[in-house]
């Protein structure tokens, strides 16, 4: 077991934390059994860290990364909080290569969901959680939009980042550009639009979410939609929820 935070994997590893070592490295941290299962699942994580816990909660989880020949760290619980900056600490935690596609590598008829302004990890790993549980092809970070790769992201986004293609940093109408290229009609969420089972939503879509609403200002897009609120205001999270699903219900998607 590895009881020191000084030891060089746990030091590599903590460094992630940080968004320059995870660009210069090209790796990042996936907290929590639900968002690292799919990765294990693939093999593509280099290691993972697990609490003494885990052995007995995790243990389906810890054989298939065995199989998969991932290495395995067992640490103390001092160790484990040390790599994670919430309060309870995972009891496994795994360092994944990032794979970031390329907008000019999206494939015709992809859908995607472009995020402008989103500066809540959580919310933003949800948002991605979401498109990925639809079967969206894509989410691409534009304007100052968080960093898709964040700790607190990938914890939210539950394994997401293995299901889509991840475009971590791009301009909304580049973003826009590639989509509608490949078929796409181009959707923009907004507080004035229509509700969305009023327009065609049946083909792909690129679904533009601003939290600064500037879809409001963007030409060019084929449907501006909102969601019915009452008294209280539902979240932009929540509103793309609903505009997503609506998407799928036209398509035909069980």
């Amino acid at each position: 077991m590895i009881s020191s935070t000084t030891n060089p994997a746990v030091k590599r590893a903590r460094r992630l934390q940080k968004r320059g070592w995870r660009e210069r490295t090209g790796r990042y941290l996936v907290e929590g059994h639900r968002a690292l299962a799919p990765a294990v699942a693939a093999g593509t994580v280099e290691e993972l860290f697990h609490a003494t816990r885990a052995s007995s909660l995790r243990a389906g989880l810890l054989e298939m990364a065995r199989r998969n020949g991932i290495v395995l760290r067992e640490v103390s619980d001092g160790v484990m909080a040390s790599l994670t900056s919430v309060a309870t600490a995972p009891d496994v935690l795994g360092v994944v290569p990032m794979a970031p596609t390329a907008l000019r590598s999206l494939p015709g008829g992809a859908s995607g969901l472009v995020l402008s302004s989103q500066h809540d990890p959580a919310g933003v790993g949800s948002l991605m959680c979401t498109a990925a549980a639809i079967g969206l092809d894509a989410v691409i970070a534009a304007e100052a939009t968080v960093d898709l790769f964040e700790p607190k992201v990938a914890r939210a986004a539950a394994g997401a980042h293995s299901l889509l293609r991840v475009i971590p940093e791009a301009t909304t109408p580049e973003a826009v550009e590639a989509l509608r290229a490949g078929g796409a009609r181009v959707v923009a969420l907004t507080e004035k639009g229509s509700p969305p089972w009023e327009h065609d939503l049946s083909g792909p879509i690129a679904l533009i979410v601003d939290g600064a609403d500037g879809p409001e200002g963007i030409g060019g897009v084929d449907a501006r939609v909102g969601v019915p609120g009452g008294a209280v205001g539902a979240p932009i999270v929540v509103r793309a929820a609903v505009v997503l699903y609506e998407w799928v219900r036209q398509r035909g998607v069980a």
